[in-house]
């Protein structure tokens, strides 16, 4: 074989051998990375793409088999990968479902997690907003709504050079199509909700408590303190005891081993609320998360699952606390850092009124510049960037009138 060739929907897809590296592979399959390909129309594209070849499942049979995944493709989100076609490779057999989406080159969360060093507070919270902001586009934007159902930092892709994340392996998500609830198992081991655990390792003849958009949400939570912790989600019990080491069982079912089904119900017992060490986590291992972050996490980790934030709360409540290029002001080491940043342009200049003036609104328009541009990039809405220039002129006015004031 000379070419690999991906059978979608519509179109036909080929690329030379030479154009195919492996990426990586777990319990649903492989991953692969081509590289630009033509289409059966004599398209041509100029990007790299990723391609997910399932290994369980159906044989698929015809590209009439693939209707049901259509509503992956009219996904549209800076902040959710982008899925291009749906089909199978012509050359293996039986047909195997496979999923073409873009390529992002720099990674995922959870490989960033096991780096020492590479995490800084300001990514750690543009990263919170972005899944935040990826989630409520599924929670509530998408027509049915849509739950991810195995949000984690391997599922999380980088690009745009670390500064942009996008929420991955969609292909295995709930569709909420009826109510607002539903009460599929879905996860990995770590990361998934008390109910969800409880379908798991509870009476299977009781009545399943529901699994929903609250069930991300909590995930959300064991995903932020994964990339503060290493890569690991430590587990304590209500005493702030450790109870498991999670991530050496994150891949594994819980029915492979009663030893780890014993634990697990450990997680879900009210009794013994074993839950995400986010309080330590918080408290410096690679810095100090500010209390309002904090506290925001705690709302995702609740036990029960009506008391979680909403993941269009979050993005609101995360947008009136901070806009990326004004986070300096939100700390108190950076906040005096831009303090003394901006007393140092003063100084430089005569001591006159008009010279301290005008420097300062120079220092000021360029503040305001980089809100704006960070603003967009980040996708926020007029009125918060507006918010977040308003208290930023508050601020530096309140510098000036103070530097004005000395003799």
């Amino acid at each position: 074989m000379t070419t690999i060739a991906f059978s979608g929907r519509k179109r036909v897809y080929t690329w030379p051998k030479t154009e195919y590296s492996f990426i990586g592979e777990d319990g649903w399959g492989t991953v692969i990375k081509l590289g630009p390909c033509k289409d059966n129309e004599n398209n041509t594209y100029a990007a790299d793409f990723a391609l997910k070849i399932l290994s369980n499942g159906n044989a698929i049979e015809t590209t009439e088999n693939l209707t049901q995944y259509a509503y992956l493709l009219k996904l549209d989100h800076v902040n959710i990968l982008r899925y291009i076609d749906v089909g199978f490779l012509e050359a293996i057999m039986p047909r195997r479902l496979c999923f073409l989406t873009e390529f992002c080159p720099d990674g995922d969360l959870n490989s960033l997690a096991k780096s020492p060093g590479d995490l800084t507070l300001e990514q750690f919270i543009s990263f919170f907003t972005q899944i935040v902001a990826g989630l409520a586009y599924l929670h509530t934007a998408v027509n049915p709504p849509i739950v991810h159902g195995d949000v984690k930092g391997s599922n999380i892709f980088l690009t745009n050079d670390k500064r942009t994340v996008k929420l991955g392996s969609i292909d295995g998500c709930d569709v909420l199509e009826d109510s607002r609830t539903s009460v599929q198992v879905m996860g990995t081991l770590g990361w998934m909700a008390p109910e969800v655990l409880s379908q798991i390792v509870g009476d299977r003849d009781s009545n399943p408590l529901p699994v929903g958009r609250a069930t991300d949400i909590f995930s959300l939570g064991c995903t932020m303190v994964e990339l503060l912790n290493g890569g690991v989600v430590p587990y304590v019990d209500k005493k702030g005891e450790p109870v498991l080491e999670v991530l050496q069982y994150s891949d594994m079912s819980p029915t492979v081993e009663p030893t780890i089904t014993q634990r697990w119900r450990e997680m879900s017992d009210p009794t013994i609320l074993a839950h995400p060490d986010w309080k330590n986590t918080c408290d410096g291992i690679r810095f100090a998360v500010p209390d309002e972050y904090k506290n925001l996490l705690e709302g995702c980790l609740w036990y029960n699952s009506d008391e979680r934030h909403p993941a269009v709360h979050l993005r609101d409540l995360l947008a009136h606390i901070k806009g990326p290029a004004y986070l300096a002001l939100r700390t108190p080491e950076d906040k005096a850092k831009s303090v003394r940043a901006l007393e140092n342009a003063l100084q430089t200049s005569a001591n006159t009124p008009n010279n301290i003036r005008q420097k300062h609104e120079e220092a000021l328009a360029l503040a305001v510049a980089e809100i704006k541009t960070a603003g967009m990039e980040f996708g926020l809405g007029i009125r918060v960037i507006e918010r977040e220039v308003q208290d930023l002129t508050r601020f530096l006015e309140e510098q000036l009138e103070e530097h004005l004031s000395l003799p």
